[in-house]
């Protein structure tokens, strides 16, 4: 074996078993996506990109020819489960699902950001000139009831 083929035999070795370890936290298996995706998560880096390295054209073909992961239906990929991994998978299985949703920022809510009748323009300093329907020119701000403005003609 030459030096160049050791070298992509190290990477596919690298590559097989970092795949296998995150295929191992997934409760029903899963999509080659959803492997890259988990892989970027939990290691901080994927190998899109690199699969020719490593003698591959895609983590989907990495999988199938992995020997210890199994197709499964719908393009789900699952482990095999050996005595080295046994006690691993019952831990993992009798993990409950987290149906709630990540808190993240201010929940999403369908009022107006200001109040009603009332507009901030940030460019005059709060203040602004809002013309009514009928043409009548005024000034407001936030911070208590419309002024009238002169209007020069």
């Amino acid at each position: 074996m030459n030096a160049e083929e050791e070298k992509m035999s190290k990477f596919r070795k690298r590559m097989e078993r970092d795949a296998y370890s995150v295929l191992v936290s997934f409760k029903d298996g899963a999509t080659p996506k959803q492997l890259e995706t988990r892989m970027d998560e939990t290691l901080g880096y994927t190998y899109h990109g690199k699969y020719q390295q490593g003698g591959v054209s895609d983590m989907a073909q990495l999988l199938r020819e992995h020997e210890k992961v199994r197709p499964f239906i719908e393009g789900r990929f699952k482990i095999v489960v050996t005595e080295e991994v046994s006690d691993l998978v019952a831990l993992i299985a009798k993990q409950k699902d987290n149906k709630r949703k990540k808190k993240g920022g201010a929940p999403k809510t369908n009022r107006p950001l200001t109040s009603v009748g009332f507009h901030r323009n940030p460019f005059s300093g709060g203040l602004g000139v809002r013309t009514s329907p009928k043409n009548n020119p005024r000034t407001f701000s936030s911070m208590g009831r419309p002024k009238m403005q002169k209007v020069r003609f």
